[in-house]
C-alpha cells in the first residue's frame, strides 16, 4: 500500500525554501497532500497573508511534489482528520524545540506515532521576503553624516547613557575605551576575548589586541577608564544572566563590533531596548550579501515588534549591488590575497575610497519595552 503523508502550512510567497521542504517530505511519503490554512485563520496565529488563500493554492498544487491541495485546513489536527484521509504520516518541522513542544501539545491531537519532524529549511522565510521588500527603499535613505558614526555620536553629545551602555566584541578596544570617555556611567564590553590575529590574518598583525585570556567571567579590569567593565564569555552564555543580574537592565545604548550576533542580540534585548536607544553597527552596509547579515537582523527585529526608528548615519555614500560587486571583485580575483584575508582586504579598500560599513540608527518606539 502507498504511504500516504500530509503536511500543514501557509506557503506564502512561495519560494525556494518552500520547495525544499515540500521535495523532503515528499521522500517520506508516496502521496502527498498539502493542506492550506485559509486567510482568516492565518491572521489569528501569525499575520495577514500576502497571497489569499486561492492564489496560495494554485501556486503549490503546481509543485511537481504535491499530489493533493486541502484548502481551508484546520489548525488542530485530530484523529478523525487523519482518518477521514487515510493519512499514514503527519510531517511537520519547527524552528525551535519551544515550538516543536507547543505544536505537539496545541496542534497535534492524534496518535504520535504518525508524526514525523523534518529539518527546517534555514536561510529563507517569507518573513525575510517581506522585510527584503520593506527594506529596499530603506538603503538609500541613511543620511551621509560625514564621519564615523560612533564618533559622530560621541562628538555631538548625544550619547544616551540613561541605561545599560554596552559592546559586544571588542575588536582592538578602541571603541570602549573612546566610549567610556564620553560617560560616567559603566561601559560593559561582552566577548570570549582571545586575540584576534589568528582570525583576519596577517592584516591585523600589528593591532594591539587586548591579551586577557585569563580574566574573571565578569567585571575584569585592565588598565583602562575605571568605568569600562568586561563580561568574559559568549553572548549566548553571558548576555541573559548579565541582564538578569543589573538592578536597572533597560538598554540606552548597543555597540555591536562582531559579526553574526546581531540577531542573536537583538532577540535577547528586544524587551529592554527602550525609546531613544542609539544601536551602532560596525557592519551593516557596503559588503557583499550585507543583506543576509546584520542589516536583514535590524529589519526582522523591527517587524517582529513593530518598532518605530530613524537612521542617525553613515560615514559616506551608500553604494549600490553593482558598485559593491565591482570593488570586491577587485580582491577576490587577485590571487596574491588569500582566500580568508579577501573581505578584510575590500574592508581596506573602502576605507581608502572614503567608503564606509558602519551605521548607526535610534530607536524612537519599541513596543515589546513597557519599562
Amino acid at each position: 500500500m502507498p504511504i500516504v503523508g500530509c503536511i500543514a502550512a501557509v506557503f506564502d510567497l512561495f519560494h525556494v525554501g518552500h520547495i525544499e521542504f515540500l521535495k523532503k517530505c515528499k521522500s517520506k511519503c508516496d502521496f502527498l497532500i498539502v493542506g492550506i490554512h485559509n486567510d482568516v485563520t492565518v491572521e489569528q496565529y501569525k499575520r495577514i497573508t500576502i497571497m489569499n488563500q486561492d492564489e496560495r493554492k494554485v501556486v503549490v498544487d503546481a509543485c511537481k511534489y504535491v499530489d493533493r491541495v486541502i484548502t481551508d485546513m484546520p489548525l488542530i489536527i485530530d484523529e478523525e482528520f487523519i482518518m477521514k484521509n487515510n493519512i499514514d504520516v503527519f510531517l511537520y518541522a519547527t524552528t525551535s524545540d519551544e515550538e516543536d513542544k507547543q505544536y505537539n501539545q496545541k496542534y497535534f491531537k492524534f496518535s504520535r506515532e504518525k508524526l514525523v519532524k523534518l529539518p527546517y529549511t534555514s536561510g529563507i522565510s517569507t518573513t525575510e521576503l517581506i522585510v527584503r521588500c520593506n527594506t529596499r527603499s530603506q538603503m538609500f535613505k541613511i543620511p551621509n553624516i560625514g564621519q564615523d558614526p560612533l564618533r559622530y555620536i560621541l562628538n555631538n553629545n548625544i550619547l544616551n547613557d540613561n541605561g545599560l551602555v554596552l559592546e559586544f566584541g571588542k575588536f582592538n578596544g578602541q571603541s570602549l575605551d573612546l566610549i567610556s570617555n564620553y560617560t560616567t556611567k559603566d561601559v560593559f564590553g561582552f566577548d570570549v576575548f582571545t586575540n584576534l590575529d589568528t582570525e583576519l590574518g596577517d592584516d591585523c598583525s600589528s593591532i594591539k589586541t587586548f591579551k586577557i585570556d585569563d580574566i574573571p567571567e565578569t567585571d575584569a579590569q585592565l588598565d583602562r577608564n575605571k568605568n569600562v567593565k568586561f563580561v568574559k564569555g559568549t553572548f549566548e552564555k553571558t548576555l541573559k544572566p548579565f541582564m538578569e543580574s543589573q538592578e536597572k537592565n533597560t538598554v540606552s545604548f548597543i555597540h555591536i563590533n562582531r559579526d553574526c550576533s546581531a540577531k542573536y542580540i537583538l532577540n535577547s534585548l528586544t524587551s529592554k531596548i527602550y525609546n531613544g536607544c542609539i544601536i551602532v553597527f560596525d557592519k551593516l552596509v557596503n559588503y557583499p550579501n550585507f543583506e543576509q547579515h546584520d542589516w536583514l537582523a535590524f529589519h526582522e527585529f523591527v517587524h517582529k515588534h513593530n518598532v518605530s526608528f530613524e537612521w542617525i548615519g553613515m560615514n559616506g555614500k551608500m553604494l549600490n549591488r553593482k558598485e559593491i560587486f565591482d570593488i570586491f571583485s577587485h580582491y577576490d580575483n587577485d590571487d596574491s590575497i588569500p582566500q580568508n584575508k579577501k573581505l578584510f582586504s575590500y574592508f581596506s579598500g573602502l576605507n581608502k575610497l572614503g567608503i564606509f560599513i558602519s551605521a548607526a540608527v535610534r530607536i524612537t518606539n519599541n513596543p515589546a519595552c513597557k519599562e
